[in-house]
């Protein structure tokens, strides 16, 4: 739901957003639409009535690599963002990184793996 939220509000709040954030106009747009796409597909997954580990396990990577982006973006200079466009990647790294960890850990119960109360 975030991912769709995120997504809706970068593209239309497009103008205003690139003022607060410091972010240029087309790469706002481009992340809008690149969580647009993500959004969809994690509706796709969550249709299933039991999620595909291979499915599980590219949402899990895909979350954990726009982490480190959003953090490498907001500290390496690349962007010239405002202190708050910092800010708004900074937590946008940290929440997607939650999500990560949660998405294995939530894999690894569901196959069983490294559960200590699992029978040997």
């Amino acid at each position: 739901m975030s991912t769709a939220v995120t997504g809706v509000l970068l593209v239309a709040a497009l103008v205003p957003l690139t003022t607060l954030t410091g972010m240029p106009g087309p790469f706002a747009a481009a992340f809008g639409a690149f969580q647009l796409c993500g959004a969809a597909g994690l509706l796709w997954i969550a249709r299933h009535p039991v999620p595909r580990p291979p499915l599980v396990r590219a949402v899990v990577a895909v979350n954990a690599a726009s982490a480190v982006a959003c953090a490498v973006l907001a500290l390496g200079g690349v962007l010239p963002l405002t202190a708050f466009g910092a800010v708004f990647l900074l937590c946008g790294a940290l929440i997607v990184g939650v999500y990560a960890v949660l998405e294995w850990a939530g894999l690894r119960r569901a196959l069983g793996v490294g559960g200590a109360g699992r029978a040997r």
